[in-house]
């Protein structure tokens, strides 16, 4: 989920369903998994997080937890360092028993996992780590990618950000933080999937109503497998997902394995603005579509601007805003000298 104010509907596109908070709770990991353990990856989740991570997360900085270990040396050579910034710079608490629970779990899952909070995966830190994917082997690699995600951050100050609802107080819900015993840290067995078989999916009165790929390039082999395929996610959500899932409205992530024998939940999203539609409009999610009338799957064109989309995963969230700034600048600069 990402901070996106709801806008209003165009006079051509349909009304969007209102977003209540029972929506956004029912999309929160701890709540699904127990619904859909068979049809996901393996999983722990840690509830309640463990409170020294909690306070490390909502720290302002990217420093990582320090050692039980002081170097002595190193500090007294610091000594020069500006005393107003040493007394704002609060030292990051003891994660000593936190990181023995996590080395627990990764050894538990086989070794590698991916992290989230109860909604979102730091998507946008993988910038920061040195296989730009969320693969975590230590629990280093975790704070690391815990701590450098704004994605993480909205989950803890602005769980509610996206309700429309203005039923039960809900309004009055989003600027409220999450409360520490809500938050959820969840591990995700790690898996080398396929990108070309992933797949997001729009549900409205518990129909699904648009399909679309999620990697943005484009794969032959899915123009001509793209009917088993959507027989195979229907079939899916017809049988596994819809007797269990609770809501009307939202929006699901799966994976579909490359024989297409089975399909995976990946994760579940509300049916908000703030969810991308990836390779569709609003317009197209939202049209109506008679019950007896299946949605096609919406796939990358084969002929397009290759270097516009063409692009890895997570790419775009490879480096912050500002730092592509301060590189571009530098290179300007750069430049400017060799002119000289």
């Amino acid at each position: 989920m990402s901070p996106t104010e709801p806008s209003a509907a165009t006079e051509m596109e349909p009304p969007r369903p209102l977003v209540s908070a029972e929506d956004i709770d029912s999309c929160s990991f701890a709540f699904w998994y127990p619904l859909l353990r068979r049809w996901t990856f393996k999983s722990v989740i840690l509830h309640p997080i463990p409170q020294e991570l909690l306070i490390y997360l909502r720290q302002d900085g990217l420093v990582l937890p320090s050692s039980n270990e002081v170097d002595d040396e190193s500090d007294n050579s610091e000594s020069s360092t500006d005393e107003s910034d040493a007394e704002i710079a609060s030292p990051p608490p003891d994660l000593t028993e936190c990181t023995k629970e996590l080395q627990r779990c990764i050894d538990e899952l086989g070794g590698a996992v991916f992290p989230k909070l109860n909604w979102s995966a730091p998507t946008d830190a993988v910038w920061i780590t040195a296989t730009n994917t969320l693969k975590c082997t230590t629990p280093e690699d975790i704070f690391l990618l815990l701590k450098g995600s704004d994605r993480v951050h909205e989950d803890l100050n602005h769980p509610y950000r996206e309700v429309t609802s203005t039923s039960g107080g809900a309004p009055a819900l989003r600027d409220q933080p999450l409360k520490d015993t809500q938050t959820q840290l969840v591990l995700r067995q790690w898996a080398n999937l396929n990108p070309s078989l992933e797949f997001r999916c729009f549900i409205q009165n518990k129909q699904i109503k648009a399909i679309t790929q999620i990697d943005l390039n484009y794969f032959a082999f899915l123009v001509t497998d793209e009917p088993t395929i959507r027989k195979a996610i229907l079939a899916f959500y017809r049988d596994q997902v819809r007797p269990v899932f609770p809501r009307d409205n939202y929006v699901m992530d799966v994976y579909v394995r490359s024989d297409y024998g089975k399909v995976y939940v990946v994760d579940f999203n509300p049916l908000s603005e703030a969810t991308d539609t990836i390779l569709l409009t609003w317009d197209v999610v939202l049209q109506p579509l008679p019950p007896e009338v299946s949605p096609t799957i919406t796939l990358f064109p084969e002929h397009t601007d290759s270097i516009r989309f063409s692009s890895t995963r997570y790419s775009q969230n490879r480096f912050p805003v500002d730092l592509n700034a301060t590189n571009f600048q530098s290179s300007l600069e750069k430049f400017f000298d060799s002119q000289r």
